[in-house]
């Protein structure tokens, strides 16, 4: 399976001193297997980025058959030059 980048819906970002946790929406369910990479920035040549699979923390519903999808994905900072 591929991995999914998530560009928009990003609802909050924590850092610890090697590890990052992002909360993102989206309007359709990921599979369980799926992987996301979130990029946190470039910087003197090197990007900084988070990719794993992500916790589903809840889904809510907005009508008419919408559903908005909350995750949460927490793991260590990957820093690579670009």
């Amino acid at each position: 399976m591929s991995t999914v980048e998530v560009k928009s819906g990003l609802r909050k970002l924590e850092f610890t001193a090697q590890d990052a946790t992002v909360e993102f929406v989206r309007s359709s369910r990921l599979g369980s297997t799926q992987t996301v990479r979130v990029l946190l920035g470039r910087r003197e040549g090197v990007i900084r980025e988070i990719v794993g699979r992500p916790h589903l923390i809840r889904a809510v519903p907005l009508g008419r058959g919408k559903t908005e999808y909350h995750y949460r994905l927490q793991a260590p900072i990957v820093a690579e030059p670009f």
